[in-house]
């Protein structure tokens, strides 16, 4: 049995947060390495979760190259950005892992344009219905998958929420990728 404290405390060191309802909207997956046309590229084509006593895990390096004409900025708490994890089920991309992050506004990530910022994501989760957190919402776990940033604005501003203006859903999603067991 894991204690909230521990769970807390290893939580910690995953990258991701909250998200939108808007992000679950389809979007045509893009194939690996498509940096034309992906603004987040993951560094692989597929990636197994490893299983360990509490849960499955993995680590997704994907980097942000801004593609857009102004300063990308990317809302974060201590490094943590708000992401998704979807699967792809049919024609739709479905939300099946968000992590836990701290409640804490940094400043904000800055990107300019045509620069490139390395987004580690480590990937942790338990299978449903457990009491340990983050879960995954299914226990179908091998599949297509892409990761979606909720938080990556054209504009920033601390005054007031939200902190700016999203960039569209297209620059905010990485290329598909499989993963397996």
């Amino acid at each position: 049995m894991i204690r909230l404290p521990h769970l807390l405390a290893s939580s910690l060191t995953v990258l991701g947060a909250c998200s939108s309802a808007a992000d679950s909207r389809i979007v045509a997956p893009t194939s690996f390495g498509a940096r034309a046309t992906t603004d987040f590229a993951t560094d692989s084509s597929t990636y197994t979760l490893r299983k360990d006593d509490i849960g499955y895990r993995t680590r997704i390096e994907a980097t942000f190259t801004n593609q857009t004409t102004g300063i990308a900025y990317v809302v974060n708490c201590r490094g943590g950005t708000g992401l998704e994890l979807q699967k792809q089920i049919g024609a739709e991309w479905r939300t099946v892992w968000s992590p836990i992050v701290l409640a804490c506004l940094s400043a904000p990530i800055t990107v300019a344009p045509g620069a490139r910022q390395v987004m580690p994501v480590e990937i942790f989760g338990a299978l449903p219905g457990g009491n340990v957190y983050p879960q995954f919402t299914t226990a179908d776990l091998a599949g297509t998958y892409r990761l979606v940033w909720s938080e990556v604005l054209s504009t920033y501003q601390t005054d007031s929420y939200p902190f700016g203006t999203p960039l569209p859903l297209e620059h905010r999603v990485s290329n598909t990728f499989t993963i397996r067991l």
